[in-house]
């Protein structure tokens, strides 16, 4: 121990009378967690395309629409992405409410074979986070509907009013 101390005491006396060299072992150092961190992120996005990462995104979210208008004529449901924007953004900056998210979607993957999230949310986070989702939803389309509303005539050819039902999935 009196030998670390000795080596510890005997670095900061030459720190201190070199200052330049521990500013350039400082920024070394620096550097190298500065590429490591990169690396590391870059191997977890190529996990994450590949589909090999158990890690759920917890920074964004995207909203989509699935239609199951060409079901039976082509045989697929079409998915269509309307936004995808940060999570804490889309729920109102309420980072309990990311928390809770974040959680039910791990407790989705762990306990379930399908990807219903809000079925693992206690129930008035998942009213409070399916509302925020809502609302985001809803803030894309409501200018149209304000239109429609507005055109206050014969409008059946030129718009049609669908219902829509949200819910949060992995």
């Amino acid at each position: 121990v009196a030998a670390v101390l000795a080596l510890a005491r005997g670095s900061y006396v030459a720190a201190g009378r070199q200052p330049l060299l521990l500013l350039l072992v400082l920024r070394i150092v620096q550097e190298l967690c500065h590429v490591w961190v990169r690396r590391r992120m870059l191997s977890f996005g190529r996990l994450r395309v590949r589909g090999l990462a158990e890690e759920i995104d917890s920074e964004l979210i995207q909203g989509c629409l699935l239609s199951t208008e060409n079901l039976l004529s082509l045989g697929r449901v079409e998915k269509r992405t309307i936004f995808t924007r940060p999570l804490l953004e889309v729920l109102g900056g309420n980072r309990y409410l990311v928390q809770e998210l974040v959680r039910g979607a791990q407790e989705c993957r762990r306990r379930s074979h399908n990807c219903m999230v809000a079925r693992w949310m206690p129930p008035d986070e998942r009213y409070h986070a399916l509302q925020a989702c809502l609302n985001e939803v809803s803030s894309l389309f409501g200018t149209n509907f304000v239109h429609f509303n507005a055109l206050d005539g014969d409008t059946h050819q030129l718009f049609k009013s669908t219902w829509y039902c949200l819910t949060l999935a992995t």
